[in-house]
């Protein structure tokens, strides 16, 4: 049942009593200016994953609302959606919570098996997938660097939402960072030279990537726990050196969803909807030591385990969805 059509609901957190439906918005925590603000879970309808993910994306436009509207809208419509509703909470004219129903309709309208109300668990991962559907911004050309042969198809490189995974073959004994991933990945070709095995060689194709566009948002999803916590990355496509910053981490585990937001100067905030509400808590700078002044990108990844990170949640069996964000 939508949630226009329940009574309205009241919550007690550490704020005092709020309000949780879409016909009375719930009143934000007294807050300095500076500080980001998260939304507060629906009991009801059971929200966190939806929670995390705007929590972050509501911290980060306001750095610059006109082109992080563009940049929503081109990504697809349900992004231009949450564009529309967070201009609309900053006129004032909904709550976070109502903006983050609004979204959440139309996501449960087209697929509601993915998205279903109650105190149902939502799939993270489908989530980002709507949210950020696939685009790319390299392509790649293989080629044998032994034998000279070109491989006539384009690869499309450096997706909106990449999967990062590990060969059964490979080394993790001392841990695999982010960095050392995304620089296999875009030089490593996809198979053998079918000229050198014709002759009974077998040499590896090498890919040659072409940046198409800086990317203003990319997830990576960590599927190996071998895999070393990185800040940024960088990595360099036809000569055009691109940098992704850390801007978010979504934490999931116990069929519930935690987060961090970074702030652009390197500022850690931890937000859960259940036990922290609206306020989002301070933690550590990240990034004391590295000027993040002209950034305007950012990546999210998953991962699966806790030694990287010691201020995690201790019940949480830990996945993360980090945000990166490119920097100039």
């Amino acid at each position: 049942m939508e949630a226009t059509e329940r009574s309205k609901k009241r919550v007690k957190g550490n704020e005092g009593i709020v309000l949780t439906s879409d016909s009375e918005p719930p009143q934000p925590a007294r807050q300095e200016e500076s500080t980001p603000v998260g939304l507060i879970w629906d009991f009801r309808d059971h929200s966190c994953g939806y929670d995390t993910t705007f929590t972050i994306l509501n911290n980060l436009w306001p750095e610059d609302p006109n082109k992080w509207s563009a940049e929503f809208t081109y990504l697809g419509p349900i992004m231009g959606e949450l564009a529309a509703a967070l201009r609309s909470v900053v006129n004032g004219g909904k709550s976070l919570e109502q903006a983050r129903n609004t979204v959440r309709r139309s996501m449960h309208t087209a697929e509601p098996e993915y998205f279903p109300y109650g105190p149902n668990t939502t799939s993270i991962d489908r989530i980002a997938e709507v949210l950020f559907p696939c685009k790319y911004y390299a392509t790649g050309k293989q080629s044998c660097s032994e034998c000279g042969y070109v491989d006539p198809c384009d690869y499309g490189l450096l997706e909106s939402q990449m999967s990062v995974g590990l060969s059964s073959q490979q080394d993790c004994s001392n841990g695999v960072g982010l960095q050392s991933w995304m620089n296999t990945y875009l030089r490593k070709g996809r198979g053998a030279c079918p000229v050198c095995r014709a002759s009974g060689r077998h040499c590896r194709l090498d890919m040659n990537s072409t940046l198409r566009d800086v990317p203003p948002i990319i997830l990576l999803n960590l599927d190996h726990e071998s895999f070393i916590f990185n800040e940024k990355l960088s990595f360099v496509c036809e000569g055009v050196m691109v940098s992704l910053k850390l801007r978010g981490i979504i934490y999931a585990g116990q069929s519930h969803f935690t987060c961090r937001f970074i702030e652009r100067g390197g500022k850690m905030w931890f937000h859960d909807g259940i036990t922290t509400g609206r306020r989002c808590l301070p933690e550590i700078n990240i990034t004391a030591n590295d000027s993040t002044e002209g950034a305007d990108h950012f990546f999210f990844y998953f991962e699966n385990f806790l030694k990287n990170y010691p201020l995690l949640t201790p019940f949480l069996t830990v996945r993360l969805v980090s945000m990166l964000q490119t920097t100039g």
